[in-house]
């Protein structure tokens, strides 16, 4: 559940959540739950409360692309991924 009722706490402790379990999780299921990852993570990034240097932005915006190709090409390996958002998060 995501959306403006919910902190950003809380949706940061979902996504640590669903990458935990992408190890855990059929290929198919990983996909999915990688793609939901990718949008919430861009919807924190992009947050207009949030305030940024612009190379800070560019830099966040870049890798959420390289996370959301990652996705694109089918399964993500799930520790590069995680390694990968957990800088995100960080």
């Amino acid at each position: 559940m995501t959306g403006p009722t919910v902190s950003r706490h809380t949706r940061i402790i979902q996504v640590r959540e669903m990458l935990d379990s992408l190890e855990r999780i059929t290929p198919a299921r990983r996909h999915s739950v990688a793609e939901t990852i990718v949008r919430m993570l861009r919807g924190e990034a992009l947050d207009p409360d949030l305030t940024f240097r612009p190379s800070q932005r560019q830099t966040v915006v870049r890798s959420l692309d390289d996370l959301e190709h990652e996705v694109s090409q089918g399964v993500p390996e799930p520790s590069a991924f995680d390694r990968k958002a957990q800088i995100l998060i960080d």
